[in-house]
């Protein structure tokens, strides 16, 4: 009895330690997360320099998994960049993310046969680690021929834009670098738009790598090295967008004078919520003044909260035009109009170099149309005020009391002013009040309320027309005081 008791205590164990023969081929055979190699695993890392080695880690089954590396003496495991697993990492059903490993040459004391190993956390007796086949194989090699370094090792530029490293052979390596280039981690959408490395860098020189990507990302760890130097690595965060505004001077103020040694300076600044600095800022479009001068020189890197001047002159007057600001990185491009300021008065109409302008509010004044009640005088073309305002100075009305007569104020000036006619004083409201608001954009017009300036134009024998600011035209009686502004033809 005994005997048979033995017997099938031994059996019990015969299985029990089948099922686990069992168990433990299971998971050998169908691991719970695999490993796919992103770059080569069996690498010589010289002593000096640094190496990066990545893998993607893929959760086989349906259920999340939360799974922590073992520490490797000599290697770290690198933490933030695009899709790059955390440690701990947490790997949804049938997730995955990449394990970004970096190889310490300086470090290493002894070659690196197996690894990376990943347990689920809290766990040690489930783990896994890649195929034989990609299992880490490292040695350390002899330092470099050449030694290079990078300036910056953090690189933040804008998505859309560019960002720029300056790599060093240092003076004191004993030879060139060779082939010297960055490698783009797998899962990053940085890519290198340009490099002036070339295929030798001579002892002491140095060369630009240029990074670019359209999405935001980062910090993503970029190892640069060549044939015979070490590595070195550069972290890039790829941001949003500066945004950017015209800030000063205010919009009545936006007046260039022509052939003026004092320029208009506007002052464009990099919103202080801005990640980076806006760079290369300009007048990216001058379409409509295109003899318009810039000096940019101030605005090539704008820190976010700081303020530049794009400094604005021209040799040739135009009407109002909208001129388009952008710096090479911001997502926004803002637009203004400016005026142009020419024989004391402001553009209004302008066509290959000849047009007429509209007096300085400093020369307006107050006059009435003529101090009499009811005149008949042959001043009744609406576009015409050189025509207009001769037949008024001409007429008794006005000449019997000239202090009181508009147009004969206008030829005071000089023998080129005269009184606009209506359709000309339309044209000036037009070009520099479209905004159709107290104040106008330019030339002082309407600027605390609705006003009403004559034109040279008669309405009937009691009334005259003129335009009031901001809104538009309407007739006055002659006798009523009114503000007047005076014009000018002027040609090349």
């Amino acid at each position: 009895m005994l005997r048979y008791s033995n017997k099938i205590f031994l059996k019990r164990i015969l299985a029990f330690l089948c099922s686990v023969f069992m168990i433990t081929a299971v998971f050998a055979g169908a691991p719970l997360w695999t490993f796919e190699p992103l770059t080569a695993t069996t690498i010589t890392v010289p002593a000096n320099g640094t190496a990066l080695v990545q893998y993607r880690v893929t959760n086989q089954s349906n259920r999340p998994h939360t799974l922590a590396m073992q520490p490797i003496r000599g290697i770290t495991q690198i933490t933030t960049g695009l899709n790059v697993c955390g440690n701990p990492f947490v790997l949804s059903g049938k997730g995955s993310c990449i394990l970004s490993l970096q190889i310490n040459g300086s470090q290493l004391s002894s070659p690196i046969t197996d690894g990376p190993v990943v347990c689920q956390q809290g766990n040690l007796n489930q783990c896994y680690r890649p195929s034989s086949a990609n299992i880490l194989r490292i040695t350390r090699g002899s330092a470099t021929g050449a030694t290079i370094t990078v300036n910056p090792s953090s690189l933040l530029f804008a998505e859309n834009s560019t960002g720029d490293v300056t790599v060093t052979n240092n003076a004191g390596s004993p030879v060139a670098a060779e082939n010297v280039a960055a490698t783009i981690p797998g899962g990053s959408n940085i890519s290198v738009q340009s490099t002036t490395c070339g295929v030798v860098l001579a002892i002491g020189a140095s060369c630009t790598i240029t990074f670019a990507s359209g999405t935001q990302e980062g910090p993503t760890t970029i190892p640069i090295a060549g044939d015979n130097t070490n590595t070195v690595n550069v972290d890039a965060t790829v941001t949003s967008q500066p945004q950017i505004s015209i800030t000063n001077p205010v919009q009545q103020n936006r007046v260039v004078t022509i052939s003026s040694m004092t320029p208009l300076s506007l002052e464009i600044t990099n919103d202080v919520g801005s990640a980076v600095s806006a760079n290369a800022i300009t007048v990216s479009n001058k379409a409509a003044c295109p003899n318009l001068s810039v000096d940019d020189s101030n605005c090539t890197s704008v820190a976010p909260g700081a303020s530049c001047t794009l400094e604005l002159t021209s040799n040739s007057p135009y009407a109002p035009c909208t001129i388009t600001v952008s710096g090479s990185n911001t997502a926004n491009s803002p637009t203004t109009l400016i005026a142009f300021s020419h024989l004391g008065g402001l553009v209004f109409q302008e066509s290959a170099g000849s047009g007429k302008v509209v007096i300085d509010v400093a020369q307006g004044f107050n006059s009435e149309w003529i101090s009499s009640f009811s005149s008949n005088i042959a001043a009744t073309s609406l576009d015409d005020g050189v025509a207009n305002t001769n037949a008024i100075v001409a007429d008794a009305a006005c000449s019997n009391d000239a202090n009181n007569c508009a147009a004969q104020r206008c030829r005071n000036i000089s023998a080129d002013w005269y009184l606009p006619a209506r359709n000309e004083l339309s044209a000036v409201h037009g070009a520099l009040c479209s905004n159709l608001a107290i104040p106008c954009n330019f030339g002082g017009f309407a600027s605390a309320f609705y006003e009403f300036y004559w034109s040279s134009s008669q309405f009937d024998n009691f009334s005259a027309w003129g335009v009031l600011f901001p809104s538009g035209n309407g007739p006055g009686v002659k006798s009523g005081e009114r503000p007047v502004r005076c014009v000018r033809a002027f040609t090349p």
